[in-house]
């Protein structure tokens, strides 16, 4: 199934909009270590890196052997999946998208999540909001081109609900 698939001998994993959980127990059971987009993004204070540092970070962590990385990130998409051997996507509808930004804002709202860099409280902007709800119309079909461009030894794998995202857990 997948999730063999999945454990078997990666050099690097492409987590797309994937839940923590999901990432946090790919990452245990592939013995790799986990990098969030997030983290390598946003320095303390919310202060945006530069696109060209930005994009070191991540071809250093992609040249050092095996990785999990968990992000979309459009902009430096390209080379994630060019390097990745199996790819994750959660193809989540929008109200449901908005329903865990909500919760986590809720759940984070005095402190940073685990998948942020630390300093940086949690926040919910009226812009992060409307990507969400235009994900779906704006950003997919172009990961959805880029998916559907992957090589034949390339791995990928769609979950397209929360449901199928915990069946996903429990095979691994």
């Amino acid at each position: 199934g997948d999730a063999t698939v999945a454990k078997g001998g990666s050099r690097g994993v492409a987590l797309l909009a994937l839940l923590p959980r999901v990432a946090r127990r790919l990452a245990q059971q592939l013995n790799q270590p986990l990098h969030h987009l997030d983290t390598l993004f946003w320095k303390k204070d919310w202060v945006p890196s530069e696109q060209a540092e930005f994009s070191h970070r991540q071809l250093k962590i992609m040249s050092s052997g095996k990785w999990i990385i968990d992000g979309t990130y459009g902009a430096t998409l390209e080379p994630r999946l060019q390097q990745a051997d199996t790819i994750l996507y959660l193809d989540l509808p929008a109200l449901t998208c908005l329903w865990r930004a909500i919760g986590r804002y809720l759940n984070y709202r005095h402190s940073t999540r685990p998948d942020m860099t630390p300093g940086n409280k949690e926040r919910l902007s009226v812009e992060f909001l409307q990507y969400i709800l235009t994900f779906r119309s704006q950003k997919r079909p172009g990961i959805m081109g880029k998916l559907a461009a992957l090589t034949a030894d390339q791995t990928l794998i769609v979950l397209n609900s929360r449901k199928q995202a915990r069946e996903f857990l429990e095979t691994l």
